[in-house]
């Protein structure tokens, strides 16, 4: 029995059990509730690094609160409160909690691309009529807009960490930052062009109330030598796809730091492009080819099968040989099906199971 071991003893069982188990043994027995509700910080912060709510680099609550935004988060003060809200998020997530919803109409009603930024509390959203409009989350009000007849209908934007990229047509990217990230001093090289500059004006006479929150000024033209199909923006790097090369782009410095050739082979059309620290993902009617960025050799080709629904497929390094690197990978069938949506899920470096 747990009653007959050392307070010691027990306090390090406890760090090998879920939440649900210290719950239950709490409400089970009342020696055993009293010991974690004296040495609740402890046992809790363990809960928090058992279930990766947290890491250990983690140096306090107040430092993981502070990176933290949404009401979910107001007024967490104990490891216990933080785990409680922790676990019911991801209940959430997984369809076992209680969420609300909320509409935000500010933006309009021909939304094409939605990108939200928790921490500044705004969503950015492009329109198919043209134009990209910047919405305060609370209250719901618009604080920026860029007009319709700059940006293109349908434009594909990309947000992350202050910087807002899109499209102009065929072979150049527009990268706008958060105004109050930074003063016109810091834009040298690559610097935007005097459409650019004309629009922020435009937009800034536009939307003088709001003191600039919300408020996004040019930051760079990146003018590509080719005309490119896709592009993904995972901060601080660009990558944009031609018809053989991806290019990838620095946003910060406004330097091309790579180029991968042979992206395609002929008859491929790029849908997608993505990327990781490790790989870029070249996404095309028939499959995925994945390249290494550190060589830039394509090192997984993925091809699709006709009827495959919902795939997994994990990529083991240790698994790997040289030849088997440049093998074609076929996806097969899989076990399980879902109505109305055909999806193919590749997981670099790790496997997880689905539940």
């Amino acid at each position: 029995m747990l009653h007959d071991l050392p307070p010691e003893l027990v306090l390090s069982v406890l760090w090998y059990l879920p939440l649900q188990s210290i719950q239950s043994l709490r409400l089970t027995s009342r020696y055993l509730n009293d010991l974690v509700e004296a040495n609740k910080i402890s046992v809790y912060h363990d809960a928090a690094l058992y279930h990766k709510f947290v890491s250990s680099s983690n140096p306090s609550l107040h430092h993981i609160i502070e990176n933290r935004y949404g009401t979910l988060w107001s007024g967490v003060d104990e490891w216990s409160d933080f785990c409680r809200r922790s676990f019911q998020l991801e209940r959430n997530w997984i369809g076992k909690g209680v969420s609300a919803a909320r509409v935000l109409s500010g933006a309009g009603n021909d939304i094409y691309r939605i990108k939200i930024d928790e921490k500044e509390r705004i969503c950015i959203t492009s329109h198919r009529r043209g134009g990209i409009t910047v919405t305060n989350l609370f209250p719901d009000e618009v604080l920026w807009s860029l007009p319709t007849f700059y940006v293109r209908r349908c434009a594909h934007c990309e947000y992350d960490n202050g910087f807002l990229i899109f499209d102009r047509p065929w072979q150049a990217k527009e990268v706008w930052r958060l105004a109050k990230d930074f003063s016109p001093e810091d834009v040298t090289s690559a610097a935007p062009d005097h459409m650019q500059l004309r629009a922020s004006d435009y937009a800034r006479g536009r939307h003088q109330e709001h003191n600039e929150r919300g408020h996004f000024r040019p930051w760079s033209l990146i003018a590509l030598p080719e005309p490119t199909w896709a592009f993904r923006f995972v901060y601080p790097t660009l990558i944009t796809a031609g018809l053989r090369h991806a290019y990838l782009y620095n946003v910060c410095t406004r330097e091309l730091v790579q180029v991968i050739d042979g992206i395609t082979e002929q008859d491929m059309t790029i849908h997608y492009v993505d990327l990781s620290s490790r790989h870029v993902f070249i996404c095309h009617q028939d499959g995925v080819r994945i390249f290494s960025r550190e060589s830039g050799l394509l090192v997984m080709e993925i091809q699709y099968v006709h009827g495959t629904r919902y795939t997994q497929v994990a990529l083991h390094f240790s698994e790997l040989t040289p030849s088997k690197l440049v093998s074609p990978v076929v996806i097969a069938s899989a076990q399980f099906e879902v109505p109305h949506r055909f999806v193919t899920d590749f997981v670099a470096g790790r496997s997880f199971p689905y539940n």
